[in-house]
């Protein structure tokens, strides 16, 4: 406890205790800055699609979102509508393993399927676009009751596009309306079911 005493090794020990903390937590900084430039993933993406959705459905409605992590951006930016899923999609398949069944086999390989894919009978994979469209429809307005459809088709890995089969069912179909899309990220895009 002496050596404890001496002036000088207690300044030399505090300054080593501040070179520690600054040290560290410049790394701590320019690393979350790093990480945040790695992801590249614009706060303001969903702005404009959250906006549109906003002024243009009515309070409380369903908006059929085809990838869960959507969610939060899609909910800072509107929350007067309800989203199929915002949470991991477990919860989803804890709920209803049915209805997770149709959200991802529509939304991932654009089929109408209750089951894991691997079950999913052979014909759901040949049929035809028109026809997928009317199952489509009547699926989002009898199991889901959502009337919109929010899609971020961005490119994964610069390769493909994870709902690219959904989007095209969707397009060019008297059932569905492009309603939205953004001028400044084209891969966002809120669709609406007509009413027949």
């Amino acid at each position: 406890w002496l050596i404890l005493s001496w002036p000088r090794l207690k300044i030399f020990a505090l300054f080593i205790i501040c070179l520690t903390v600054i040290y560290s937590g410049y790394f701590n900084v320019f690393g979350a800055i790093a990480a945040m430039k790695e992801t590249d993933f614009p706060f303001d993406k969903y702005q404009g699609a959250g906006q549109w959705l906003k002024n243009n459905t009515p309070p409380n409605s369903i908006v059929f979102n085809a990838s869960w992590d959507n969610f939060p951006q899609l909910f800072f930016y509107n929350h007067q509508n309800y989203y199929i899923v915002g949470m991991d999609p477990t919860f989803m398949y804890v709920y209803n393993q049915k209805i997770y069944w149709f959200w991802r086999n529509i939304t991932i390989q654009g089929i109408i399927c209750s089951q894991p894919e691997k079950e999913c009978l052979s014909s759901v994979y040949t049929q035809k676009f028109s026809q997928r469209r009317e199952d489509l429809s009547q699926l989002l307005k009898n199991q889901f009751r959502a009337k919109y459809i929010f899609i971020d088709n961005q490119k994964w890995g610069g390769q493909f596009q994870k709902h690219q089969v959904f989007q095209k069912i969707l397009e060019n179909s008297s059932l569905f309306r492009k309603v939205y899309q953004d001028k400044k990220y084209p891969e966002v895009i809120v669709f609406q079911l007509k009413d027949n």
